[in-house]
């Protein structure tokens, strides 16, 4: 529907940039993740701003992501399993992250076949229980780059289960950390240059609160997009340096009014009438429904009209959901045709972060995101 729009504020993206690349220094490792279409803040918008700001190189899940980026101005690290090894022979700027000998030897034959070389990183599960060779395939993997010299080895990676807990003793991250730093140092013997990179958006915010010196890259989603996350071991040296980091909101998620009724007490709203009006209550319709990428966990949760916090009220719908109106309105006024409401992000003086509204949901800003459907139009502005 019309009034649906998921705004996007790219000097907030920028600014967010920015404060990564003052955080980790503008010579070291830094991908930022593009995946999934920008965590659905729009790949192609979010590339041209990370190129416009000097970044050069993102990170991607597939080959058809890259596709559809159709970029040879950036560097692309895939960090999902190969589906189609000869895609990369024309795309020397693609790099794939390997994470399985299947992977490995599939994309090496391919490699030799055509009698060509292609740099490659390589990864290891250190506790994810995901993706990635175990530490003891080491040696085994170091013989096949000693072997196989068409596979020119860039990188070695990891992917942290928590990083909100680093710095704590005998944290999840710190035994992951010291996990990675035995595997890296062993590669480092054989191929000195080789880049390291595990730090994730929660890990890199924790590392910089507690005044960490951690070596390794970094790879960030949340962080460019605004999302801060919280740490542990909250000394207050760290939570004032938490406190200070300016990390901006880049989404705004609105919709607007389509029609609205008076009701009587007792009048139920929506399917099975899940919620009976206590008194004569001003009930709108909204532009917005779960298909539109909105969770149906809605219900009771707070929207905001005219810069004041209103209730969903009953079910939430495939196309609809409904707010009740009566402390801004009373009985009497009527809101206008497409009079905006915000699901999360400001209005006027009052704002529901992302987070807010994830963790009302029981869950991750994340995957708040990325559920936005395609049909909710994106809108961009720098102002």
């Amino acid at each position: 529907m019309k009034y649906n729009k998921l705004e996007v504020n790219l000097k907030a993206l920028r600014t967010n940039i920015k404060t990564a690349l003052k955080i980790i220094g503008k010579n070291n490792f830094f991908y930022p993740f593009v995946k999934s279409n920008a965590y659905g803040v729009g790949i192609h918008e979010v590339t041209r701003i990370l190129t416009e700001e000097g970044l050069h190189e993102v990170g991607l899940l597939t080959s058809e992501e890259a596709r559809s980026l159709n970029s040879k101005k950036v560097q692309i690290l895939i960090f999902g399993p190969i589906e189609k090894s000869e895609e990369f022979l024309s795309n020397p700027h693609w790099t794939p992250i390997i994470s399985s000998f299947d992977d490995l030897n599939i994309f090496s034959q391919t490699i030799m076949n055509n009698k060509s070389s292609h740099n490659i990183h390589i990864k290891f599960d250190v506790g994810m229980s995901r993706l990635g060779f175990d530490s003891k395939d080491t040696d085994e993997l170091i013989s096949f780059f000693k072997t196989n010299t068409h596979l020119k080895l860039q990188g070695v990676c990891a992917h942290l289960s928590r990083g909100e807990d680093i710095g704590i003793p005998n944290s999840s991250a710190g035994k992951q950390i010291e996990q990675f730093k035995k595997i890296g140092k062993e590669i480092k013997k054989h191929i000195p240059s080789i880049k390291q990179h595990l730090l994730n958006s929660s890990a890199l915010l924790g590392s910089f609160c507690h005044d960490l010196d951690i070596e390794y890259g970094s790879r960030l989603g949340g962080f460019i997009y605004g999302i801060k996350h919280d740490i542990e071991n909250q000394t207050q040296t760290a939570l004032k340096k938490w406190s200070q980091l300016d990390l901006q909101p880049v989404t705004t998620l609105k919709a607007g009014v389509l029609s609205s009724r008076v009701i009587s007490q007792g009048c139920g709203v929506s399917y099975d009438s899940l919620w009976k009006a206590k008194t004569d209550s001003n009930i709108a319709v909204i532009s917005m429904g779960y298909a539109d990428g909105i969770s149906r966990n809605l219900t009771g949760m707070d929207v905001l009209f005219r810069g004041q916090r209103v209730p969903i009220v009953g079910a939430v719908c495939m196309n609809f959901f409904m707010i009740d109106l009566t402390p801004v309105l009373g009985l009497k006024e009527k809101p206008k045709r497409g009079e905006e409401i915000v699901i999360y992000g400001k209005q006027q003086n009052q704002e529901i972060t992302i987070k807010e509204h994830a963790q009302a949901l029981g869950s991750i800003p994340y995957e708040v995101m990325t559920h936005i459907s395609p049909s909710v139009q994106r809108v961009y502005y720098d102002l």
